[in-house]
């Protein structure tokens, strides 16, 4: 069976995301605790599944991540869209190992995807080259 496996800087985002926003970070925490008990939603977090209604999920590729040799990928909540603030879960699946581990956890606004040179894209590189060590 896949499990999810945390970061050790995912812990600090969702603690900061607690003191916050508590529905934000409870939503979080039932879906984390949701998917580590459903194959089915484990299964859906490794292909691209698109405003899922049943779900209430949209889940992508982190493109320019994937193009540099990093297989990320993002997840953002439907039912968070309208939402400020609306929030990314930042994740790396081993297929091999049955593992995803969660990199981070952050508002969409904290992001940018495509700048090399952005904190939360240097943290996601850093804590893939560290996994690929280990």
């Amino acid at each position: 069976m896949t499990r999810i496996h945390f970061h050790t800087y995912v812990r600090r985002d969702l603690e900061e995301i607690s003191l916050l926003d508590s529905i934000g970070a409870t939503r979080i925490i039932a879906f984390l605790e949701q998917a580590q008990s459903d194959p089915h939603l484990l299964e859906k977090l490794t292909t691209r599944y698109q405003r899922g209604r049943k779900d209430n999920l949209d889940i992508k590729k982190w493109q320019t991540l994937h193009r540099a040799g990093h297989a990320i990928w993002r997840l953002r909540f439907i039912d968070f869209t309208y939402r400020v603030p609306d929030y990314r879960l930042i994740y790396l699946p081993t297929v091999a190992d049955r593992v995803i581990t969660i990199m981070a956890i952050c508002k969409r606004s904290e992001i940018d995807y495509d700048d090399p040179h952005h904190h939360i894209y240097r943290r996601i590189v850093h804590a893939c080259n560290e996994l690929k060590k280990i």
